[in-house]
């Protein structure tokens, strides 16, 4: 039988239990966040860059991935987030992460992006709809 004092302790400790579990939650949730928030960041601090001129290139013409708001932030933030990761992603892991900080992204649009990583080099397909960065670029000899 239990007695009234352990029971006190099973209570607070299940309490204690709810309330680390919440918190480890709340956790795991702002870590997924990272790969997304790093891609953004990254993608805002090469704007800066380019827009204030401070490469000494101030009459360079405007890149087309810079000419649409959407279009340079979706690519950098794609490629930002395979780039963070350390294994490869699933396009339904890739658009979690995308949606946090591009709510209004479409699937189409980000399968095109990484369609042309592959292409470019930047990415390979290493399973039906998963993909990783290529971190190292082959030279030839």
């Amino acid at each position: 039988m239990v007695s009234e004092t352990q029971s006190d302790a099973i209570r607070e400790i299940d309490r204690a239990l709810e309330r680390v579990g919440r918190e480890l939650a709340k956790a795991q949730e702002a870590a997924q966040k990272i790969p997304g928030l790093t891609a953004l960041l990254a993608s805002l601090e090469q704007t800066r860059v380019y827009l204030t001129g401070s490469n000494g290139s101030e009459s360079r013409p405007t890149p087309a991935i810079f000419r649409s708001p959407v279009a340079a932030p979706l690519t950098e933030i794609t490629l930002g987030i395979l780039r963070a990761s350390t294994e490869p992603m699933t396009v339904d892991q890739i658009m979690d992460l995308v949606k946090q900080t591009a709510p209004d992204a479409r699937r189409f649009t980000i399968l095109g992006h990484l369609s042309r990583f592959v292409e470019r080099g930047l990415a390979r397909r290493t399973a039906p709809a998963t993909y990783e960065a290529i971190r190292e670029v082959a030279v030839k000899q």
